[in-house]
């Protein structure tokens, strides 16, 4: 599995509606995890993807071309990168398709 945390300075949740609005409900294939929620300053979002390969062509099919598409409406905030850790748990629902991956 792979898995990263980013905050977001400066984010508002309704920025990360916008760029959801140009991400298809269906391109999150091989992602566990995707929780976003604000914190005092920005937004932060945790994924876990079924592995690295998963996440990195979502970011380069799906997530960077609807970045381009939704610029014109987002006002634009350098989160800089984020850190991929390794999973060594997963609890919840998503557990069964963790160890399925």
């Amino acid at each position: 599995m792979y898995a990263f945390c980013q905050d977001m300075p400066g984010a508002t949740l309704e920025q990360q509606e916008i760029l959801n609005r140009h991400i298809p409900a269906d391109a999150l294939e091989g992602c566990l995890v995707h929780v976003v929620g604000p914190y005092d300053g920005g937004v932060r979002m945790v994924d876990v993807w079924a592995d690295e390969e998963s996440y990195r062509r979502f970011q380069r099919e799906v997530l960077w071309p609807a970045l381009d598409r939704a610029m014109s409406e987002l006002a634009v905030v350098d989160a800089g990168a984020p850190a991929p850790f390794s999973v060594l748990e997963v609890t919840g629902s998503a557990m069964g398709a963790a160890v399925s991956a």
